[in-house]
């Protein structure tokens, strides 16, 4: 974003996961003021191509890529860029064409390869055509490439420093530990997400169900409206619990995003089978992880902590409030809050698990918000909350 602002003039299209789509037209928003953004939510949107700044996610690429086209883009930006790793998926064709109609393409990934070089070359290929033309060629030369009789394979590596020679001009690493230095110790970010389309009609029946309740308390004012106002109390904890459901699917993208680098995270939920949700996900994706919830029993919760804190391959802690005191999770220096609390000062408690003595890491809080819903109604509340016990304190 930094770098288009400097270009204020250029269409840009930004392809990217379907969870981020809402995050970057708020970065965007943002950042950049004055740009007009357009978010492709379905294959049925109109495209403006008058936007300065075109938003869509890779699933939709192909569906839409004759529009957008259109567009002309001088700019394409491609966020998770191993998302082209398959140069046969209909995917990476479509964003190959749309990377050749632009003067400018950016890939963004902290993790542009996650197993072999070979699955850096569609990149590669879109960044500077000239210099790597040829996928065989790249494999030969590069990944090691060998005929098993069957057919060529590239799954190895060779010519490394050759390589990173020729890529040096044009990559931008930074780790971490590297800008450490510049950073706060701790910092919040919030990760603005849509509903999931397979649970917005319930949160819809459910939402109109609560707000029809709260008008009967508005208005009685009699002591026989206490049960109608625990009624609606009630009904916000479904409502609650169906935001906690929706972010469990999307936030299954994030996890494996930042997993993808080896770097440990924690996972904060309420519900229990939100947490159920994803820890079938890590069961599935084969991640090795710790899971301490309400119902661990306390003496195993401690041999829980100490194994993720030693053993490297723990990548994932999978947690709730049972995690709020006096516990040291240090070996992560990200944590996923998928759900909300209502008080902050029960969320710091979480977040202080990893922010204490013996992190040598700035901590980065993520705090997933699902857009127009209860859920961005709670956030406002608990911050609110924080800033005037911040004063007070």
């Amino acid at each position: 974003l930094a770098w288009l602002s400097l270009y204020p003039n250029k269409s840009t299209i930004v392809i990217v996961p379907a969870s981020v789509k809402r995050n970057w037209a708020r970065e965007a928003e943002k950042w950049i003021p004055g740009r007009s953004v357009q978010v492709i939510m379905s294959g049925k949107d109109k495209i403006d191509v008058s936007a300065n700044i075109t938003i869509v996610n890779y699933d939709l690429l192909w569906k839409l890529k004759d529009d957008l086209v259109q567009i002309k883009p001088d700019i394409v930006v491609f966020d998770e860029c191993t998302y082209l790793k398959e140069r046969k998926a209909q995917r990476t064709k479509a964003a190959i064409l749309m990377g050749k109609t632009a003067k400018y393409v950016i890939g963004l990934s902290g993790t542009p390869i996650i197993n072999r070089p070979i699955e850096f070359f569609n990149m590669l290929n879109l960044i500077e055509p000239k210099q790597f033309p040829s996928w065989f060629k790249f494999g030969l030369r590069y990944c090691n490439g060998e005929h098993n009789g069957y057919g060529w394979q590239f799954n190895g590596t060779s010519n490394t420093k050759e390589l990173q020679s020729l890529i040096r001009p044009f990559i931008i690493r930074r780790r971490k530990e590297d800008v450490l230095t510049e950073l706060p110790p701790k910092r919040r970010e919030i990760l603005y997400i849509e509903m999931p389309g397979h649970i917005r009609a319930d949160y819809i029946a459910a939402e109109t169900d609560l707000m029809s309740t709260v008008r009967i308390v508005q208005n009685n004012q009699e002591s026989t409206a206490n049960d109608v106002h625990n009624n609606a109390l009630a009904k916000l904890g479904i409502l609650r619990h169906l935001v906690g459901l929706a972010k469990a699917d999307v936030a299954q993208d994030y996890i494996k995003n930042f997993i993808q680098d080896r770097e440990k995270l924690l996972v904060f939920g309420h519900h229990h089978d939100v947490l159920d949700i994803l820890e079938e996900f890590l069961k599935k994706e084969k991640v090795d992880y710790e899971r301490v919830d309400g119902t661990t029993a306390t003496h195993l919760r401690q041999p829980a902590v100490d194994r993720f804190q030693n053993d490297s391959n723990k990548l994932v802690f999978l947690t709730s409030t049972a995690m709020g005191m006096g516990v040291t999770l240090t070996a992560a220096s990200n944590a996923l809050f998928v759900e909300r609390q209502w008080s902050p000062a029960t969320e710091e408690q979480m977040e202080d698990r990893l922010h204490r003595i013996g992190q040598k890491k700035g901590v980065i809080i993520w705090y997933m918000q699902l857009e127009s819903t209860i859920d961005e109604k709670m956030a406002l509340l608990v911050e609110n909350k924080r800033e005037l016990l911040s004063t007070l304190l």
